[in-house]
């Protein structure tokens, strides 16, 4: 008797045991619902101590698993725009015009949270001359902006441009510039400095 006692207190006890732990997994979970998604401000300048910008430029966010990118939770068109996003880390990829910059953030979920866009970019004019002498080519000419890095040679192509005298805004680093001119390719390595403009003039002799 007292055996089948304690066996029947058992089954008592777990059956409370379940109880609790049933109850408690139907309760509403406060420490998620302090992690929804609320809006997260972006701007986004040139370069370093510049103005904000108030243009048309593309931001897409992908949320992040340690490094590695995983999928796309957020598109923009514009800066200063608002984006909706849980606490996390995300890779803002923003890119305005011929400029492309990869940027990752955390998101706290704190309460007017704003995330600053640097491009790290700067103007780059690019003039063709027939001779050292000569005034500049106003003839339309397709320039080609590749990649570049040093012992390597020219990479992926950046832009493509159909002018005489093109300005572009590129991410601080090295190129290679191309343009046809008189059924020879003249070709040029530039460097670009972020917030800086420059112009560069292309030799066809």
């Amino acid at each position: 008797m007292k055996a089948r006692t304690v066996l029947r207190r058992l089954a008592a006890a777990c059956a409370c045991v379940a109880l609790v732990l049933a109850t408690v997994a139907a309760m509403p979970d406060h420490g998620r619902a302090q992690q929804a998604a609320s809006p997260v401000s972006f701007e986004a300048v040139v370069a370093k101590g510049g103005p904000r910008l108030s243009e048309t430029m593309k931001l897409i966010v992908w949320s992040l698993q340690g490094s590695r990118a995983e999928a796309v939770v957020a598109r923009a068109e514009g800066v200063p725009t608002q984006i909706s996003l849980e606490p996390g880390a995300y890779r803002v990829v923003a890119i305005y015009g011929t400029a492309r910059r990869v940027q990752d953030i955390e998101v706290t979920g704190a309460a007017q949270e704003t995330h600053l866009i640097n491009l790290r970019a700067g103007n780059v004019a690019l003039r063709l001359r027939p001779s050292r002498n000569a005034g500049a080519v106003r003839d339309a000419m397709e320039w080609r902006i590749h990649s570049y890095r040093q012992g390597e040679g020219k990479g992926d192509e950046i832009a493509k441009v159909l002018a005489d005298r093109p300005s572009l805004l590129l991410r601080e680093g090295w190129y290679q510039v191309e343009v046809d001119y008189n059924g020879r390719t003249v070709g040029h390595v530039i460097e670009v400095g972020a917030g800086r403009n420059l112009t560069y003039t292309l030799l066809a002799q």
